[in-house]
């Protein structure tokens, strides 16, 4: 009920010129990861399966952040509540544009293999209050307003969305169309093309997450830098490859099964043979009290989800220059 009084509230206030959006640049990989974290729970619990592809490059955007989750997230729900128990989820992006030389868009489309939309209802989509089957909405809590706000916030960011189904029980594709911001992108590419060439020295890394689609988008994207990933899905596990793997580098989640991020950074310290593997806390949380806590328990630097790359990057590369050592945590 708060959700669905949220979103009139926003449509209201978008109808009225009174919605102001935070614009500021933003990663596309760090907000989708975000949104996709949001909906995991319910993912879980319908027991879906959900891929996920990503631009190989960075992509840059100028948006409100909020904002654009909030879309991501009104998506996804939808995928999740209209998609069977063990269904299938599919969120791609990809740079588009006008040329292949100079894309200037990113596509991001969330697929599903759920209950599709009735011919005559697709023109009407994006309408307040718009419903299919009306007994399963109600019984699966919606109002119908979700796309109609989804598709606001997009105009606002200078985006479109459509929407694809080929009919009752053939899923839906909801596409987004959003603008890359050049400046941004162009540091971007450029400080790819820079760290395309080979580091002077490669890091050993340990990732430890429960959320399986964050870990290896981690490991990916570590191992793409040219460093050596190991991973872990639960604290227990995590604690084994620290004294098997003996990484120099380790981001543990906080929230991880078995022993929490702080139980492992603290046994990790407590064992005294790893003075010089650096900690990163990683969590959902980033209030003063929650990085005194980290570093009570041990940890050199905290990150709030969704993770800052650059800042990630940044600080890697400082330990691999400066070779084993703890650095000391970088000022937000």
């Amino acid at each position: 009920m708060v959700r669905i009084i949220d979103d009139l509230l926003d449509v209201s206030r978008i109808t009225q010129g009174k919605l102001e959006l935070r614009k500021e640049v933003v990663l596309l990989s760090s907000v989708v990861h975000g949104a996709i974290e949001l909906c995991r729970p319910a993912i879980d619990a319908a027991r879906h399966q959900l891929k996920v592809s990503l631009p190989a490059e960075t992509v840059m955007l100028r948006a409100d952040p909020v904002r654009l989750t909030q879309m991501l997230v009104n998506v996804l729900n939808n995928a999740v509540k209209f998609t069977p128990p063990g269904g299938h989820i599919y969120v791609v992006a990809e740079i588009v544009g006008e040329t292949h030389e100079h894309p200037d868009q990113v596509r991001v489309r969330i697929r599903d293999d759920g209950i599709g939309i009735a011919p005559e209802l697709r023109p009407k989509i994006f309408d307040m209050f718009a419903q299919g089957d009306r007994s399963l909405e109600r019984t699966r809590g919606g109002l119908g307003v979700g796309l109609t706000l989804v598709r606001n916030l997009a105009h606002l960011h200078g985006g479109s969305v459509d929407v694809r189904s080929d009919g009752v029980d053939s899923g839906t594709e909801v596409i987004l169309d959003l603008p890359i911001e050049r400046s941004a992108q162009s540091a971007a590419d450029d400080a790819e093309t820079a760290s395309s060439v080979p580091s002077a020295r490669a890091l050993r890394i340990l990732v430890a997450d429960d959320n399986e689609d964050a870990r290896e988008m981690m490991r990916y994207f570590l191992e793409s830098e040219g460093h050596t990933v190991a991973t872990a899905g639960d604290g227990p596990s995590a604690l084994a490859a620290v004294e098997e793997f003996r990484p120099e580098v380790a981001v543990l989640d906080i929230g991880m099964p078995g022993l929490n991020g702080y139980k492992v950074a603290e046994q990790i310290r407590h064992a005294n043979r790893h003075q010089s593997l650096t900690l990163v806390a990683l969590s959902g949380l980033g209030q003063a009290e929650d990085k005194r806590r980290a570093t009570e328990a041990g940890f050199d630097v905290h990150f709030t989800k969704p993770i800052d790359i650059p800042a990630l990057t940044k600080l890697l590369a400082s330990i691999a220059a400066q070779g084993p050592g703890r650095p000391v945590e970088p000022e937000d």
